[in-house]
């Protein structure tokens, strides 16, 4: 077991060198663009190209390219077919898993991460105006707030992160975090609300707050939903 992960490790670090080589083109396209229309256009211009290639050339190819053109990107990457990144401005940690189909943004992304697919994180509510009627949206000035993603978290399917997301919390299957998840938090719901905490004396002293107050309501009908589902009350998987 030990020889044959090793012999896993030399493979995939060899395959990480050969890619390296074979996209020697692309960092090169990279670099042209970069001049013309700068680091971020350029940075979503050719990683498309790669976030559809399937299998594990796919695999690597992305990571290599994403530790070739963002600050910081830890060991162990996993980026799944189909995920696009909009922003150079962010960095990932080791052993993260990013599922495909995934959208992310400017984030900050700890160790130990798991995102499933078609997460979509984005920078705050408010990336456009809306304040004048005689401007068009498009055209109105937004903003963009980095958001963090805390070591050993879990974004479960389809979940949209618009703020950040604590240490060891879960963030339930197609669930909409608009404020920030407490640390080791289970969170399920549009909008989010907090289900329960995985460690006893985790939570918050402060209660009332928008993320906590109705969660024991919400929690309530979580539970009954479990003990008698129906179309009537599906329970919420994370």
């Amino acid at each position: 077991m030990l020889i044959s992960g090793i012999v896993r490790s030399i493979l995939k670090n060899w395959l990480r060198v050969l890619l390296c080589v074979l996209l020697t083109p692309v960092f090169l396209i990279y670099a042209a663009l970069r001049a013309v229309i700068g680091r971020e256009g350029a940075f979503r211009e050719v990683y498309e190209w790669l976030a559809y290639i399937p299998g594990i050339v796919g695999r690597y190819a992305r990571e290599v390219y994403l530790r070739f053109t963002l600050p910081r990107v830890g060991s162990n990457l996993y980026v799944g077919l189909g995920t696009l990144f909009s922003h150079t401005d962010m960095e990932i940690g080791s052993n993260v898993y990013i599922g495909p189909h995934s959208s992310i943004g400017k984030v900050v992304i700890g160790d130990n991460v798991l995102i499933a697919s078609h997460v979509s994180i984005i920078n705050g509510g408010h990336q456009h105006g809306s304040e004048r009627v005689d401007l068009p949206i498009r055209n109105q000035p937004g903003e963009y707030p980095l958001v963090r993603i805390g070591d050993g978290a879990w974004i479960g399917e389809r979940a949209v992160v618009m703020a950040d997301v604590g240490e060891h919390s879960i963030v339930g299957a197609g669930a909409v975090v608009t404020r920030t998840v407490p640390a080791f938090a289970v969170v399920v719901g549009n909008p989010a609300r907090i289900l329960r905490y995985r460690q006893p004396g985790n939570e918050p002293r402060q209660r009332g707050n928008d993320m906590n107050e109705p969660a024991l309501r919400q929690g309530e009908r979580y539970e009954k939903a479990q003990s008698s589902p129906s179309l009537d009350n599906p329970s919420m998987a994370y």
